[in-house]
């Protein structure tokens, strides 16, 4: 993700491959895995409240460091009040989970330890305001150090005072708070922070933010996505050109290798026409940004593209669009488009027929994981989406959204956060019965699925287990 990948440290593409051949035999291609069912799958519940039950407060935004199979850290955000001990200030906070040790390298079955909070300032007081957008890093040669986040409270670290929400970091190792979308000599943004995101070494964490005083000649009011670098304590734009900052919002970065960052954007002077939509960039290093929402021929996308993922080996890009002239049907309902180097824009698996979103990228590129309401896709309960992972070694989408039985839940999943190997899965759900041993356990199995729509607590995250190397 951050660093060049030596050959003899690349995952082979094909892990797991022999898991969605068992999975999916007999099936055409392009195709739906039927059924998950298989030897060591299993669907978790992983927010738990402290005594074990369900928490009193929705669970979202789950994500996992890519440090290969180990995946040691898991961040969320929770509006519950009852998965620490601390006081959380009844707000939505960030929290972190470390795998509970013994494990290794070989995809062995992922064990959480307790939950941790990680918005809190100094002294363990309650953030006094809310907290989201966690991402963590680790990459295949750097363990997870840090875990940034996107929060309005004002007391997380001192001298905080600008009124507006700010993008921190959460170091691992000595549990403090960072903040980092300021400007030379620590400058507070004189605008707010939207996103963010850090690479493998936590190095370096990238931001929108739409200030005009964390870099010379950047206009007030437009989002510009920026990167600090935590070692020289130095932020600099990504989302220019040779002509400087962008002319209209930039957003939603995304590292890839040796730092290369993606990011999306209305601005028309980066790299070229743009017809007028939002396209998905590349800033390869400073001031080279080349546009990926392109024809082979260059022609840019004739509808918005946004949400882009690189991988963090292979090259690989996805990334969701409404333009026809990158994907079939991108005119009626949003495909996800994924492609590797050598090789076109492609819609992961059959285009769509209904809105996809949320793509992410692991394994070298040759698996996207992304959200569909695609009914073809869809449960026979008249599911409106689900979390689907699509590998193009065997041009099959896989349903990741499905219960401990690997049957399709009753209520959508969304949000999938894969590990690099894919071996652990991270979805969201208000399906009561989306971890059978828990429902049978709590007697969540007996509530009514559009009850448990209704009541926010229901809102969980779990892991899908898909077995080992």
């Amino acid at each position: 993700m951050t660093r060049r990948q030596r050959a003899r440290a690349a995952i082979p593409a094909v892990t797991t491959l022999a898991l969605f051949t068992a999975i999916s035999a007999g099936a055409h291609r392009p195709a739906v895995a039927a059924d998950a069912r298989a030897e060591g799958l299993d669907t978790t519940l992983v927010t738990r409240s402290r005594t074990g039950g369900l928490p009193d407060g929705p669970s979202s935004q789950p994500a996992i460091s890519r440090d290969q199979r180990y995946a040691r850290v898991l961040a969320f955000s929770s509006a519950a009040s009852d998965l620490v001990a601390a006081s959380t200030g009844a707000v939505s906070n960030v929290y972190y989970i470390e795998r509970q040790p013994p494990y290794d390298n070989l995809g062995v079955p992922w064990v959480p330890g307790p939950i941790q909070l990680v918005s809190a300032g100094p002294g363990g007081a309650p953030a006094n305001g809310p907290s989201a957008d966690p991402v963590v890093s680790g990459d295949n040669r750097h363990a997870p150090s840090c875990i940034a986040f996107i929060s309005a409270a004002t007391n997380l670290v001192a001298g905080d005072t600008n009124g507006h929400p700010d993008a921190f970091v959460f170091h691992l190792r000595s549990r403090t708070i960072e903040r980092v979308s300021v400007g030379r000599g620590g400058r507070e943004a004189d605008g707010s922070a939207h996103d963010v995101t850090v690479n493998g070494d936590c190095s370096e964490v990238a931001f929108t933010d739409d200030a005009s005083n964390l870099v010379a000649g950047a206009p007030a009011g437009v989002k510009q996505v920026y990167v600090r670098d935590l070692r020289h304590h130095r932020t600099t734009i990504a989302s220019g050109g040779r002509h400087g900052a962008g002319d209209a919002d930039s957003s939603q970065p995304a590292f890839g290798r040796r730092n290369t960052l993606a990011f999306s954007s209305a601005a028309t002077n980066l790299a070229g026409p743009t017809g007028g939509h939002v396209q998905v960039f590349l800033r390869s290093r400073p001031r080279a940004v080349s546009m990926l929402s392109r024809t082979p021929s260059g022609v840019p996308g004739d509808g918005d593209s946004d949400q882009p993922a690189l991988s963090q080996a292979g090259d690989g890009v996805a990334f969701r669009t409404r333009a026809a002239n990158l994907a079939p049907g991108a005119d009626r309902f949003s495909q996800i488009v994924h492609s590797r180097r050598g090789t076109s824009l492609r819609t992961a698996g059959p285009a769509s027929s209904g809105d996809a979103a949320h793509p992410e990228v692991v394994n070298n590129g040759h698996y996207t994981l992304y959200d569909s309401a695609d009914p073809r896709l869809g449960s026979p309960f008249g599911q409106a989406g689900a979390a689907y992972l699509y590998t193009d070694v065997r041009n099959l989408v896989l349903p990741i959204s499905v219960d401990s039985n690997g049957q399709r839940l009753r209520l959508p999943g969304s949000d999938p956060a894969s590990s690099e190997v894919s071996n652990y899965i991270f979805f969201e759900t208000s399906d009561p019965a989306a971890d059978t041993h828990f429902a049978q356990a709590h007697g969540t199995a007996l509530v009514p699925p559009q009850l448990a729509a209704a009541n926010p607590a229901f809102h969980q995250i779990y892991l899908r287990y898909l077995g080992g190397k």
